[in-house]
């Protein structure tokens, strides 16, 4: 099980979130500068790679191991992770 509520507040997990699907999407679909300089440009990309097994498997398989914690068992927050009601602030003591 994951921690999504906790997860979602945090921007720590959404600016570096966006910044990654963003490039996989890019090297995966071969993006260049010219292919988003408009909407339909972008909605075009997402159909190609939904259209294109090889890209979309690409893209999931790193959306897995972005969101997977490796420090635990399986496809699941730690117990400590799963607790938590709000993000984690490192200044407090434990």
């Amino acid at each position: 099980m994951i921690n999504w509520k906790t997860r979602f507040k945090n921007p720590q997990f959404w600016v570096p979130f966006i910044l990654f699907l963003f490039s996989t999407i890019g090297s995966v679909a071969h993006v260049t500068e010219a292919d988003v300089t408009t909407w339909n440009g972008v909605v075009q990309i997402m159909k190609n790679i939904v259209m294109n097994p090889a890209q979309l498997f690409a893209l999931v398989f790193a959306l897995y191991g972005y969101i997977v914690d490796p420090t635990t068992k399986g496809f699941s927050d730690s117990q400590q992770a799963l607790s938590y009601k709000k993000p984690k602030d490192w200044r407090e003591k434990q």
